[in-house]
């Protein structure tokens, strides 16, 4: 097994092996285009044999070379390992290269016509140097070539015992050496940077994984404290009802806001965390409808409850952008919207059409901002209104993460407010091509209309969750039954017939699921029934894959009065009032 420090020895030598193969144009093709220039220059002033000879030799080197070469164009060179055999190639290549160039002085000079002699001590002088770069990545192959094509000459120059000669001789033993001393600084420079290159590469995959583990710890976080939170929202619920005085006691009241509260901080950070990932945004074309309907669906309860009117205008706008991300700065501006606008307040959700984009605006008629606080309030846990950090109204991260948001998709959260007259909070998308899409259901005041009570299968293998389930179901008029997995759940249908809804939690049995229990229940009753997905799994492929699935989901704890209006819509679909 290989030891780290070999593993990066492999590493720079493959590195070394790149870049020699980003270099094999140069290697290949240009000692070619120096022998046919200096064939032309030379022909009829030299013996012509000789240059014709250089020619093939070196001819001959650039073909081998190109049929080595050809096959590492269908991998890059990412997937040849630079071993024994190839180091030999190169370095063997490289000397029969500069032997040819070396051997073409040692011939060709003494024989020379005096008038191309300046040219070819010039050729001679440059030759060696000119491949530095493409040949110094691999040290070894640079002294293969350089020194067989350099020395000769340098011979041939001494032994001709004149004072121009041996002037010359001097002149390019210098250069030689200045030569050898570059590339040597070269090859030292170019495997620092290789080093640093794997070190950086390294340090990255450290930071990755280090934040993939945050996020699973995050995710793992998330999940196994909305378990408990959704079991004692469940229970709190049957307190209540349980309760002979209609008023409800200030202790239930205060564990409500309580549970509100940590839901709110969860949603929050789990929001943030989810922006903080590099992931790039998945852009798509998508109606904006949907969009408003959710938010219509999940605030809208919220905002009655508090008194205050949510208006979403309907739109037949497409845009294009990442819808997920979209929605999750849709729903914080809408909530923050709400929450400041009290009782007797009105939101207002649409979208205008201009002339290459579309603005979505979230207009809300509350207290407003000051203009030196219109900055402020974008920051983390910055709360205008709230110096005592009452919990009830939020934790101060929601603009912080619209703004966030925004900066993903490539857009800009912009703000105008004027004190006493309420805040226009807009951002603009691009408009997108127009497909066909999926319009929700708008489940608003369903709970005012005529329902049949409804056969509800609950799968969830916490007892303190079924039983809340189940209380809360009786308690608005239907008739619940629960199982802790999918074969009880299966044995139940056989006692109590097919459910009229099923209402499952994700995570179920170690190798089984609620798109499991999805499957299955409708299999074996053998109907396409309504089907709600409950989890405290913050992973948003699941919520995708739940839309797939063609079934309601919901992230724990459920907001009630929400999952209320759903519920209330199912049970007086057209399909069952027949």
């Amino acid at each position: 097994m290989k030891t780290a420090e070999h593993q990066k020895v492999d590493e720079l030598e493959q590195a070394q092996f790149r870049a020699l193969l980003g270099h094999f144009p140069a290697i290949t093709f240009a000692p070619l285009g120096g022998v046919i220039f200096s064939a032309w220059v030379l022909w009829d002033r030299a013996d012509n044999t000789i240059l014709v000879t250089l020619g093939l030799s070196v001819l001959a080197v650039s073909l081998i070379r190109l049929l080595a070469f050809a096959q590492t164009r269908k991998t890059k060179g990412r997937d040849i390992y630079f071993g024994k055999s190839w180091r030999r190639f190169i370095i063997s290549t490289a000397f029969v290269s500069g032997l040819s160039w070396g051997a073409f002085a040692v011939l060709l000079y003494p024989n020379i016509d005096p008038s191309s002699e300046r040219f070819l001590i010039i050729l001679m002088a440059l030759v060696p140097v000119a491949p530095v770069a493409a040949l110094a990545t691999y040290i070894p192959s640079f002294y293969a070539y350089y020194i067989p094509a350099s020395a000769p000459f340098v011979v041939v120059l001494l032994l001709e015992r004149t004072r121009d000669g041996w002037t010359s001789a001097v002149l390019l033993l210098i250069l030689m050496f200045a030569t050898l001393q570059f590339a040597r600084n070269f090859h030292k420079n170019l495997i620092e940077t290789y080093r640093l290159q794997i070190k950086e590469r390294e340090n990255a995959g450290k930071l990755r994984d280090s934040l993939t583990t945050k996020t699973q710890f995050m995710s793992d976080a998330n999940h196994d404290l909305r378990q408990p939170l959704q079991a004692l929202e469940l229970s709190l619920f049957s307190e209540t009802k349980a309760q002979d005085n209609p008023v409800i006691s200030p202790n239930i009241n205060s564990a409500n806001m309580a549970v509100a509260t940590i839901k709110d901080y969860l949603d929050r950070l789990y929001q943030y965390s989810q922006l903080e990932q590099d992931i790039d945004p998945a852009v798509h074309s998508f109606p904006i409808q949907p969009v408003l309907d959710r938010l219509n669906i999940l605030f809208g309860p919220v905002a009655n409850k508090q008194g205050t009117k949510l208006i979403c205008i309907a739109s037949t706008l497409w845009v294009e952008s990442d819808e997920d991300i979209v929605e999750i700065l849709a729903r914080n501006l809408v909530e923050n919207a709400i929450r400041h606008s009290g009782t007797n307040g009105t939101v207002l959700v649409g979208c205008r059409r201009r002339q290459k984009t579309v603005t979505f605006h979230v207009m809300d008629n509350g207290p407003g901002i000051a203009p030196e606080n219109q900055t402020k309030i974008f920051e983390e846990f910055a709360q205008l209104d709230n110096p005592a950090r009452d919990r009830n109204k939020g934790i101060g991260l929601g603009l912080a993460i619209s703004k966030r948001a925004a900066r993903r998709i490539g857009s800009h959260l912009k703000l105008q407010s004027e004190l006493g007259k309420g805040s226009n909070f807009h951002f603009d998308l691009m408009k997108g091509a127009v497909g066909v899409g999926q319009v929700f259901e708008d489940v608003h005041g369903a709970e005012t209309s005529p329902q049949i009570p409804m056969s509800v299968l609950i799968i969830d293998g916490e007892i303190p969750i079924r039983t809340g389930f189940v209380d809360l179901l009786e308690h608005w008029g239907h008739k619940p039954f629960a199982a802790k997995n999918i074969d009880e759940a299966l044995d139940l249908i056989a006692i109590h017939g097919a459910p009229d809804l099923l209402i499952s939690d994700y995570r179920l049995e170690p190798y089984r699921d609620g798109f499991d229990a999805i499957t299955e229940v409708r299999k074996h009753v053998q109907k396409d029934i309504p089907c709600i997905l409950i989890t405290g799994d913050t992973d948003p492929a699941i919520e995708a894959r739940a839309e797939k699935s063609d079934c309601y989901f919901f992230l724990k704890p459920v907001e009630i009065e929400t999952f209320k209006a759903l519920v209330a819509k199912l049970a007086q679909l057209p399909d069952r009032l027949q």
